[in-house]
């Protein structure tokens, strides 16, 4: 979960900042374009989400014994996670006008879907038709793949983990994207 909160944190306050402090035309009028920017900000926030989750590894491998079963799924559970939540933090970003406006998404999307992640209790404790809404939950699907490359069990699909999780950062990119390249609420 640090690593996902902590790389949206990152990509949205980086964002919001800017627009606050008046600075974000500086960033608007520089030479590197929407794309380089965007993919910038989504990379440097999944790059501090992995950095934070590595340390935090490394600070409990003293205190307990942490066995990963399988680390190229690790790594790649954390980027696809990350990416998703950086990018989706560049959405917050451009959308919000105050810091207010990102403690809203954060309480009334990001947690709540995050809790509804079955990271506390197993899926099969929920009614069968929450059950298949659940599967399609990003958060879900992000503690599942993370749980199969550190247990090597997973409740749902490896495949679809991969390609949903894959899908959903690109997406999330392209809005960001879109949402720089068109300078919505950046210009005004």
């Amino acid at each position: 979960m640090i690593c996902v909160q902590q790389s949206f944190s990152h990509s949205s306050s980086s964002i919001l900042m800017k627009k606050v402090m008046g600075t974000i035309y500086d960033l608007l009028t520089s030479p590197l374009s929407a794309l380089e920017v965007t993919l910038a900000i989504t990379i440097a926030s999944a790059i501090r989400g992995m950095v934070l989750v590595v340390f935090t590894l490394i600070i409990f491998s003293f205190f307990s014994e942490i066995r990963i079963d399988n680390y190229f799924y690790f790594f790649l559970a954390l980027f696809l996670s990350s990416t998703i939540m950086g990018a989706a933090g560049i959405i917050a970003g451009i959308v919000s006008e105050k810091f207010e406006h990102i403690s809203n998404i954060t309480s009334f999307i990001v947690t709540p879907l995050s809790f509804l992640s079955c990271s506390f209790y197993p899926i099969t404790k929920l009614p069968e038709t929450i059950q298949s809404i659940t599967y399609h939950n990003p958060f879900f699907v992000m503690i599942d793949f993370f749980r199969f490359s550190v247990l090597g069990t997973q409740s749902g699909s490896f495949i679809y983990s991969i390609v949903y999780l894959s899908v959903l950062a690109f997406i999330t990119w392209f809005i960001s994207f879109l949402l720089y390249k068109n300078g919505h609420k950046l210009k005004n």
